[in-house]
């Protein structure tokens, strides 16, 4: 999904209905909705760290449409461009069970979690047999393994208990130990004695936590170590995506299906295949021997050392791979398969192998070279930045057909999905090329912050995913420029998005202490990468640096916590004589990493040389929260800050007190307005000039709510936190409000882009918050969008204008109204940057040109809509769809489709229906979204008719993609409405269940926002309730209209006002 800003928004206010309602009427059933509803919003935000979290079908040259989570838009837009949280389904129609979600089925309390630290790994030698083919069915599908762990005892003991998932994969054989000795170079041990094992099992009650606890005759000695052996057969699963599974793929050269055994071990299913010590602060060396059937290869963390035939299992050879550095059970990984390499030039990286690897036929077309090249250089950008050499000596990415993450850093063998790593130059996208190029420097950046230093425990996981989300900017920024990835990417892609999922009530802390478990989720990717900006900001970015230089020596090949970072960076601020006078960082940032939320940053002009800065956490609140409204803009209020602690809203005080921050405040003012205010020695107020490092102006202390500031002269306005250097939001007063709107009609360039941006969203996000009017964030727009032509600015309005359209659409009054506002605004931006794409042209202006293309097909722009037209007219008369620019290929041919009469849509059934069933999966998802794009009526009916006929469509996820796109375009959402319900039992068969069909009618309630719309769903619903079932399948989707009804009658009229008054204007000034 373009991006997780648009499905927060659908789910936020069906949470606060819901919660208000549990809250009111204590009800259970309210409850249990309001839980799944979170699971739902948890589902969307997991996997956010690798860069932008999308929902799209794959592209390029994917096998089958599956739920990517990439970093750029969807390179299959349409002209409406929701990216529909579809089902994860292969070509028969049937869902993929993806894996078990991290630590989701732990049901013991945290503080149990832990392994006792009587005994402590120091190296494993594991071997293990995959067995992916054999005569015996017996033997299928396991994988006999035996692993001697080096362990040293750290207190007397006569139990030594690890981690083995026997439940569910793996069986222990037999276990031995003997006491060791290691000998004078620490490279091998001797035998002194054996220790008698008495007996072995699962550890009662702690079941759930894979406990296995080992039984000793005599106890262990401290300062000794101890050689454990343990055989064992562990399952390789083909129903989930983590330990020890199975993939497949079809190789069309030969026409068949093939099998590889893949592991995904982060957090805790390192476990599944082996019996471990399976925490990350438990750190050894592993050294691996992979025993494969002849044809298959076998890769690993480290290269491969040298293979032999293995003499207990004819036609197995035994791969032999030397130990690793000092590393977490989490980031052990192999990969057997038939798959093939492409290898980076050696210079690239201090001549260490560097290489990409995948299906042979797609390593065959050169999807390969661009990742194994850019992971060279970002590699060797990296070891320069930090002044760390890569320590293993190669690295490999793997690309993976079925992976539920979109990428993996195992150490030395990083594992990706083939959309996330695959890049072909000629068929590919530019938002494929960022997505790619984004996902490769994250991961990478993990060797160092997660591989090198890793965080102690998983509560502290933003030390890992927070970091390598802030670094893989400057990566991209190394090796691609002109995706400007460092001055655009951070701002729209993290920042935003980490406020968003951090405004819910039921947000956590960065760190939750008490905790044993984080979460991988919005607030420890972006919000954490955002707070590592806000460190930049405050420090300066050669501090910072210089700092984490210090904190990856420090604590290199072992782990860190988060005031160890923090103190690490306060010695190297105060060596520099950048720290902050208020505190220590420590302090500073526990306020942001210890409590939920952010700060709403109030600003209340008292004088021209009197200003009162509040801070109060900003929450999202339900639509009927309509209490302490003051002032009045055309009917809608300004919410106070709560003067009654008693009536603070849900988690926003710890203990007794409110929620406050150490909060730096950067200001800028009218005279200087890209310039942050600074406070001399005198108190008064100067300007900085240096443009590397700004501190801020001042400060609000956790223990502050409300502060003066007196600038040096009198000023008409200020800007607070220009250029998002702090992690909150701004509201500003009516008086300032007005000014500052007057400014942007004077001139809103003398702000930078960002702060244009930002003024654009808090006014969106302070009114769908009821903080204030939505007329000020749309009277902004009016201001700024007038000459704009900054994809940051338009990336930032679109995504709210995305929502506001998509609640007018079934209105066409509405609709009109918002048509003659926007497209004046948007027709200039695509002036700007013109219809026609050159041959040569790359990075950021094509991406800009396809999101503008895309709204082009909206407003039907006749610049958009005549150049589609005339791309697909080419098209058509050389039957080559190549000769439409791929980037802006499915915006094009979707507003062709709106443009031009029946031929144009004949012309691409007949490509769809050429297109082979089993590959060209990307450009049948294209086709079809575009062939959705139809306003005919009779050929609109035509395909619901016949979608369900033998051979009409390919697949049953073409299927899903066709209906799902009809329900979108606002010309077909009717007739589609009205195909499903009465079709509804035929596609529960067709598709095996209700899953499938439930997400499809889902997707009304991107849009359904009136009674009636909610009564019809409820109908359905009633109608097919007792005989299905179906009450639990829709209780989502109808929680989710009636949000939308709650959130037009809050927000619709004054919209529907505003835009009738701007249209009304637009047609008096036209000439």
């Amino acid at each position: 999904m373009k991006d997780i800003g648009w499905h927060l928004l659908r789910i936020r206010s069906a949470l606060f209905v819901l919660a208000s309602l549990a809250c009111v009427t204590h009800s259970e059933f309210f409850l249990s909705v309001f839980f799944t509803m979170l699971k739902f919003l948890s589902l969307l935000l997991l996997q956010i760290g690798l860069g932008i979290v999308q929902c799209s079908w794959f592209t390029a040259t994917d096998n089958s449409p599956v739920v990517s989570w990439g970093s750029s838009t969807t390179t299959s837009s349409s002209p409406y461009f929701w990216d529909l949280i579809s089902p994860d389904i292969e070509e028969n129609g049937k869902e993929k069970i993806s894996a078990k979600r991290r630590f989701s089925l732990l049901k013991i309390k945290d503080s149990e979690l832990f392994l006792p630290r009587n005994v402590v790994p120091i190296s494993y030698k594991l071997k293990i047999r995959p067995i992916l083919e054999s005569d015996n069915p017996e033997e299928v599908l396991t994988a006999p393994g035996s692993v001697t762990i080096i362990v040293r005892c750290d207190a007397v003991t006569d139990t030594i208990t690890l981690h083995a998932n026997t439940k569910q994969f793996v069986n222990i054989l037999r276990e031995n130990l003997l006491h060791v000795q290691q000998t004078g170079d620490n490279t091998t041990t001797s035998r002194v004695n054996n220790v008698s094992v008495l007996r072995s099992s699962l550890v009662l009650g702690k079941e759930d936590a894979d406990f296995y606890q080992i039984q000793l005759s005599e106890n262990l000695q401290p300062g000794e170590q101890y050689s454990l052996h343990l055989d064992f057969v562990t399952r390789i699963s083909n129903s989930t995506l983590d330990g020890l599974y199975l993939s497949s793929y079809e190789d069309p050269s030969k026409n068949e299906k093939k099998f590889l055994a893949v592991t995904q071990f982060e957090a805790i299913a390192a476990r599944q295949m082996f019996p471990c010590f399976d925490e990350p602060d438990l750190k050894a060396t592993f050294e691996i021997v992979v025993s494969r059937a002849k044809g298959y290869t076998s890769m690993s963390n480290m290269p491969l050392h040298y293979s032999e035939p293995d003499s207990e299992n004819a036609g197995y050879f035994l791969d032999h791979f030397p130990p690793t550095p000092r590393m977490s059970t989490y980031l052990v990984a192999l990969v057997v398969s038939e798959f093939t390499c492409t290898t980076a030039p050696a210079f690239l990286l201090a001549n260490k192998t560097v290489e990409a690897c995948g299906p042979a036929h797609l390593v065959a077309e050169g999807g390969a070279s661009h990742a194994a090249q850019v992971s060279a250089r970002i590699l060797a950008f990296y070891d320069k930045l930090w002044g760390v050499p890569y320590p293993l000596p190669k690295m490999t990415s793997v690309a993976i057909p079925d992976f539920e993450a979109g990428a993996m850093e195992n150490y030395g063998l990083n594992t990706y999905r083939i959309s996330a790593l695959f890049y072909f130059p000629d068929k590919s996208t530019e938002s494929r090329r960022l997505s790619v190029e984004s996902t490769i420097a994250h991961e990478l950046a993990h060797q160092n912050f997660g591989n090198l230093v890793t965080c102690k425990t998983w509560n502290q996981i933003f030390l890992n995913e927070g970091f390598a989300t802030y670094v893989s900017k400057l990566g991209v920024e190394e090796v691609s420029p002109e995706f400007e990835g460092e001055a655009f990417g951070w701002y729209t892609d993290y920042f935003q998005r980490a406020l968003r999922a951090d405004a819910f009530p039921a947000s956590h802390p960065l760190v939750k202490v008490e905790d044993y478990f984080g979460q991988f989720d919005a607030i420890s990717y972006s919000k954490g990468s955002s707070l590592i900006k806000m460190m930049e900001n405050i420090l300066s970015r050669k501090t910072l640096v210089n700092g984490l230089r210090q904190y990856l020596d420090k604590f290199s090949f072992g782990n860190a916590e988060y005031r160890g970072l923090f103190n690490t960076l306060d010695l190297q601020a105060k060596a520099e004589d950048t720290h902050p006078e208020l505190a220590p960082l420590a302090d500073i940032m526990d306020s942001w990493t210890v409590q939920p939320g952010f700060p709403l940053v109030r600003v209340t002009w008292v004088s021209e040389q009197l200003f009162h800065i509040s801070q109060e956490r900003f929450l999202q609140q339900s639509s009927t929260v309509k209490d302490g409204q003051v002032g009045s803009k055309d009917g809608a209020g300004w919410r106070r800050m709560s003067s009654n602690p008693s009536s603070t809203p849900l988690n926003n005080t710890r203990g007794d007190d409110p929620l406050l921050w150490h909060c730096p405040i950067f200001i800028a003012t009218a005279a200087h307005p890209n310039r942050t205010v600074l406070v001399s020695e005198e108190g008064h107020s100067s300007e900085t000039t240096s443009p590397h490092h700004r501190r801020p102006t001042m400060w609000l202390t956790n223990k502050e709510s409300i502060k003066a500031w007196v600038p040096k002269s009198k000023v008409d306005w200020i800007i607070v936190n220009p250029d998002s250097k702090a992690f909150f939001r701004v509201l500003y007063d009516e008086r300032l409000s007005d000014a500052i709107e007057n400014q942007l009609e004077d001139n809103s360039q003398i702000f930078s882009p960002i702060t244009r941006a930002q003024l654009i969203d808090d006014g969106f996000e302070n009114a769908w918050a009821h903080y204030s009017p939505i007329q000020v964030a749309l009277g902004r727009t009016r201001a700024i969008l007038r000459d704009e032509t900054d994809p940051r600015v338009w990336a930032t309005a679109l995504n709210h204008f995305k929502q506001i359209y998509a609640m007018l659409s079934e209105n066409e009054d509405s609709v009109r109204d918002f048509k003659k506002y926007l497209s004046p605004r948007v027709s200039q931006a695509v002036d700007a940057v013109g219809v026609a794409q050159g041959g040569e042209e790359r990075g950021q202006s094509v991406l800009h040109r396809a999101s503008l293309f895309v709204w082009g097909g909206v407003l039907e722009l006749p610049s958009v809509l005549h150049h589609s037209k005339n791309l697909v007219k080419l098209a058509a008369s050389e039957s080559n769809l190549n000769l439409i620019p791929v980037d802006i290929r499915g915006e094009a041919l979707c507003a062709a489709v709106i443009e031009g009469d029946s031929s144009t849509t004949n012309f691409l059934w007949d490509l769809y229906s050429k297109s082979k069933a089993k590959s060209e999966s990307s450009v049948r998802n294209i086709l079809l979204n575009a062939i959705g794009c139809s306003r005919n009526p009779a050929m609109i009916q035509r395909y619901l008719d016949n979608s369900s006929q033998i051979g009409f469509l390919h697949s049953k996820s073409d299927r899903v993609i066709l209906l799902q796109k009809l329900v979108v375009n606002p010309f077909s959402r009717n007739a589609t409405f009205s195909y499903l319900r009465q079709h509804f039992r035929e596609l529960i068969d067709y598709f095996d269940g209700l899953e499938v069909p439930g997400k499809i009618l889902r997707t009304f309630s991107y849009f359904w926002n009136t009674e009636e719309r909610l009564n019809q769903m409820k109908e359905l619903q009633k109608e097919f309730l007792e005989e299905l079932k179906l009450g639990e399948s829709l209780e989502l989707t109808l929680a989710l209209i009636q949000a939308n009804v709650d959130w037009m009658q809050h927000h619709g009229s004054d919209i529907k006002n505003w835009m009738q008054t701007q249209a009304r204007d637009e047609e008096q000034s036209a000439p």
